[in-house]
């Protein structure tokens, strides 16, 4: 009896061990958590690489031959048609019907002016963005006074993807008019001479340095804000005032005060890695998709430069809105 008891407690004592060592080393010490992690992140960031690709070009066909080839039970299109379709114009906490008369003319903007825009529904920019994070701002540029008195085309340096444009790039005034529901000015008030000597130095990487357009890389890990090759829209105003004018104007606890990023939760990003992750890893470990996904999340948050960060970053500006809506 006293060998069956003995036998029952260090049988009990070696599942203890067990579940405390799955705990303590999960995930990255265990091979086969890691395979799923990595295959999880792989089809995740293939399904918003089809949609942003849709997205730029109105192409559907690759999207479509992903469905028919690793969605045969229906839920990866059921989650798409919750989350890809249309997408309401948000009114962002701080604009009313009270903004300046529509549309902003070029005589608004001085050198280094951040501006930031919500989409009219239908810009690709307010719909992929909408895939990634719930945002009131989709995007961000900074005003070059140069190139507006140059040029006819070009106004605002940027980072957009769409057909024969990549990476940085110049944006005109009439194309933000033409794809914003609501325009909104941000013009901080230090070192206005090393924040045009920013815009000078980004003008001339726009016209001679190859670029790409990204915000996460393969493995959905965000595209660090250091990075010289690749580049999305919010992170251009940022390099300009943090690199020249020696200022932050990133709001990097925007997300996580008050638990804000749980709201990104409700995102298809989130929803499409928390079901590949549910799918993919081991039995054993499917209990931690969700701290999975969370983690994954955070960072991909505290790395990215928002246009919502920008906007409520705290710092002292003058801002001034035009609105659509």
């Amino acid at each position: 009896m006293k060998t069956r008891y003995f036998l029952f407690g260090l049988l009990a004592a070696l599942i203890l061990l067990w579940a405390c060592s799955i705990t303590t080393d999960f995930p990255e010490e265990d091979p086969e958590v890691q395979k799923a992690v990595q295959e999880a992140e792989k089809k995740t960031m293939e399904v918003i690489n089809l949609l942003v690709e849709e997205k730029a070009t109105g192409d559907s066909k690759g999207v479509d031959q992903f469905l028919a080839q690793e969605d045969p039970d229906g839920e990866i299109a059921a989650l798409l048609e919750d989350y890809g379709g249309g997408v309401a114009i948000p009114i962002p906490r701080d604009v009313g019907v009270l903004g300046e008369l529509w549309p902003p003319e070029l005589k608004d903007f001085q050198d280094g002016d951040v501006v930031l825009f919500i989409g009219n529904g239908t810009s690709w920019q307010n719909m992929i963005m909408t895939l990634v994070y719930i945002c009131d701002y989709h995007h961000a540029g900074v005003f070059d006074e140069e190139v507006a008195e140059l040029m006819d085309d070009g106004f605002f340096i940027s980072a957009t993807i769409d057909v024969g444009v990549n990476g940085l790039c110049f944006q005109t005034l009439s194309e933000l008019v033409y794809t914003s529901a609501v325009i909104t000015r941000l013009r901080y008030y230090d070192n206005p001479e090393a924040v045009s000597d920013g815009v000078d130095y980004y003008n001339l990487y726009t016209q001679s340095v190859p670029t790409l357009y990204a915000f996460l890389h393969l493995n959905l890990e965000p595209v660090s804000r250091w990075n010289d090759f690749l580049w999305y829209c919010s992170k251009v105003p940022w390099r300009v005032y943090m690199e020249f004018g020696e200022m932050d104007i990133e709001n990097n606890y925007f997300y996580f005060i008050d638990g804000k990023w749980e709201e990104n939760r409700d995102t298809l990003f989130y929803q499409l890695y928390l079901k590949m992750l549910k799918c993919l890893l081991p039995r054993w470990a499917e209990r931690w998709a969700g701290y999975l996904a969370d983690r994954k999340l955070c960072r991909i948050l505290d790395e990215l430069i928002t246009p919502d960060e920008i906007r409520w970053s705290g710092k002292e500006i003058n801002v001034e809105h035009w609105d659509n809506l």
